[in-house]
């Protein structure tokens, strides 16, 4: 509808290179005045280019349509729920839940989704994609909206959110969401998390973990974990690269409790590279000698039926001997670290508590399950050096579990000074 003769090409589409056209089968998308166009051109006699300008402006809008109305599902919970109803009284349970409920409906009514409860504590949120840009620039808002919900004064309620976008299906999308949930329960709560096909992404986590494991799980684990250990031929134990005192303790405690069961173990550590060291040494005075493996040498002590038990760390890329890992067949996995997005995806068990304050923490409250009274005080000194470390002198990450974990390893005969 406009004479471009005589004019700088540029004048008509900013982002038109003709240059481009010198390699054969290229294609450029141009937008000219409300129209869009995919140009197509090669290089003519006399330094000329001849370019065709293909108007496939209705074309584009209805794939901009399908991106924009793909279905995202949001898996949404109140993580602190049984904390905020334990001591509040009728009106104020009533009163908490009106208060998120009424503010999930106004954050979710911004979209053309919908919003269901499908749990006590449980929402399920399916809405287009087209409304995932405005939440993700918002930064979930809606997680400092409800965070300033206070129950009776004293405990603000926290919400975790798990989104799944561009899957194939409805059904994946549901799948991916608790994958999503899972990766912000495990980071601690308070948090979105987002996964898609090129991985994950996490908005929020400004709070302080609230403590909420119960030992029902703890023997529930540990429960399994004997099954385990008494099915198998010989037990690994192995630890980040590395390793610190947390880490050795927490090796020490389950080698303990397997031997205990009568079955052969080992810690799988390089103990030049350890800056557990000098109680290395210690231990090793003790009779420990013989518990130690160099990673180098661990696969030959590998089988079909040996059981690989990794503590302090879920990373596949920072555990102490990664080929080990890739050649066990059966491994358990016991860490208290912010869930990262390269966990161990294989384990048949999986315990992991955010909450905890250290491995060796978990393992202190595993072993009194597995092989409580084979626990000497120099492996009980062990584990408590661990905690030690973690929480600064107990001055961090300590909930009533880690002192009453280190009120056992302290009867079990661990040295204050000696730690």
């Amino acid at each position: 509808g406009v004479d471009c003769f005589g004019k700088d090409i540029h004048a008509v589409a900013r982002n038109l290179n003709p240059g481009a056209f010198d390699k054969p089968d290229t294609a450029v998308d141009v937008a000219v005045r409300n129209r869009r166009y995919t140009v197509v051109g090669s290089p003519s006699p006399g330094g000329f280019y001849l370019l065709y300008w293909i108007d496939n402006t209705e074309l584009k809008r209805l794939v901009d349509e399908y991106h924009a109305s793909r279905p995202v599902v949001a898996i949404v919970m109140i993580d602190n729920y049984d904390e905020l109803m334990q001591n509040a009284r009728e009106g104020e349970k009533a009163e908490v839940i009106s208060q998120i409920e009424k503010a999930l409906i106004s954050w979710s009514g911004r979209s053309n989704g919908f919003l269901r409860q499908c749990d006590r504590d449980k929402y399920l949120f399916v809405f287009e994609e087209r409304h995932l840009s405005r939440i993700v620039e918002s930064r979930f808002d809606i997680l400092d909206t409800v965070r300033q919900i206070v129950a009776g004064g004293r405990m603000p309620a926290t919400l975790s959110i798990g989104v799944g976008r561009g899957a194939a299906s409805m059904a994946q999308a549901e799948e991916m969401a608790r994958q999503s949930l899972d990766m912000a329960l495990g980071r601690g709560g308070d948090q979105a998390a987002i996964c898609s096909p090129s991985g994950f992404e996490f908005y929020g986590g400004v709070s302080k973990a609230v403590e909420k494991r119960t030992k029902v799980k703890t023997r529930i684990i540990a429960s399994a974990l004997a099954e385990l250990i008494d099915g198998s031929e010989n037990v690994l134990i192995m630890g980040h690269r590395n390793s610190d005192l947390d880490s050795l303790g927490a090796a020490v405690g389950i080698y303990r409790a397997v031997v205990s069961r009568g079955k052969p173990a080992r810690i799988v550590m390089d103990v030049r590279n350890s800056l557990a060291r000098a109680y290395i040494g210690q231990l090793m005075n003790e009779g420990y000698g013989d518990a130690f493996v160099h990673p180098n040498d661990s696969l030959a002590l590998l089988s079909r039926r040996t059981l690989l038990i990794i503590v302090d760390t879920h990373r596949k890329g920072f555990i102490e001997y990664p080929e080990l890992y890739q050649n066990s067949r059966t491994v358990v996995v016991i860490d208290h670290h912010r869930k990262m997005v390269d966990f161990i995806d294989n384990a048949v068990i999986f315990y992991h508590e955010p909450y905890a304050s250290s491995a060796s923490e978990m393992v202190a409250e595993l072993v009194q399950y597995l092989g409580d009274s084979a626990i000497t005080p120099v492996e009980a000194c062990a584990m408590l050096a661990g905690m030690t470390l973690d929480t600064r002198n107990f001055a961090v990450r300590t909930g009533v579990r880690t002192f009453e974990a280190a009120a056992y390893l302290r009867r079990k005969g661990a040295d204050t000074a000696v730690v």
